[in-house]
């Protein structure tokens, strides 16, 4: 029942009947088109309720596959894997790039990203921070020049 509209831009979602765009369905490699027969919309919606109704099994699941849940969120923020995260890991003996500070037991180095570039890019992965630091250069936007500015205003109050 997938109907195709606007010269196979768009797709009607089976759910909600409403034309949208091709990118607001889910890729699905078995189907014809390769997309969902539901939008992201409805499909996160049933997610959701779902997750509500069974919270026992959602949180036991997500218990259970701590590391899948990793995985997924790397791949999908930032385009790598596990493996290319532990690469990263040993490259800096395990320890954030800016204080060496170690990783510590379930909680991972935070990975620092350059926000003006997209995933794939070179150099769009700079390192792995903990999240002390990856919070720190966030709230200065990555902005060099601001940086600056707070280690001079710091070297200026330092005997103050």
């Amino acid at each position: 029942m997938k109907k195709l509209v606007n010269n196979g831009i768009d797709k009607i979602c089976r759910k909600c009947k409403t034309p949208k765009l091709l990118d607001q369905f889910g890729k699905e490699t078995h189907t014809g088109d390769g997309h969902s027969s539901w939008c992201k919309e409805c499909k996160y919606k049933l997610s959701r309720n779902w997750n509500k109704e069974n919270p026992e099994y959602a949180i036991a699941w997500k218990e259970e596959s701590p590391l899948y849940f990793r995985d997924r969120g790397l791949r999908k923020n930032y385009g790598i894997t596990q493996e290319e995260y532990a690469a990263l890991l040993i490259e800096q003996a395990g320890r954030c790039a800016i204080c060496k500070q170690p990783e510590q037991k379930d909680i991972f180095l935070a990975v620092d990203h350059d926000h003006r570039l997209k995933k794939g890019d070179v150099g769009f992965i700079r390192g792995l921070l903990c999240d002390r630091h990856n919070k720190g250069l966030g709230y200065f936007n990555d902005d060099i020049e601001l940086l600056k500015e707070a280690i001079r205003y710091l070297e200026e109050k330092k005997n103050a």
